[in-house]
């Protein structure tokens, strides 16, 4: 069995990720903001870095990625 380890132990914030996606949907999204948002709930580099890459994996490289575009407007409405 393959397993793979996120690499974090700390939870993200329901609120950095709706940021994130709201971005993502409005074609905005950079990965500075999303430091940014981090760095706020976080301490240390390292920590924010690695949070980065997890909230990257989630909202940019997701392979929902063009079923979540597609329904960008009833995902707004819901």
């Amino acid at each position: 069995m393959n397993i793979n380890n996120i690499g974090i132990t700390l939870k993200i914030p329901l609120n950095i990720l709706e940021s994130g996606i709201t971005s993502f949907l409005n074609n905005n999204y950079s990965r500075e903001y999303m430091s940014e948002l981090l760095s706020l709930e976080f301490e240390g580099a390292n920590r924010v870095r690695k949070t980065l890459i997890m909230v990257h994996k989630i909202i940019a490289n997701n392979p929902l990625k063009e079923f979540v575009q597609g329904n960008k407007a009833y995902l707004e409405h819901a």
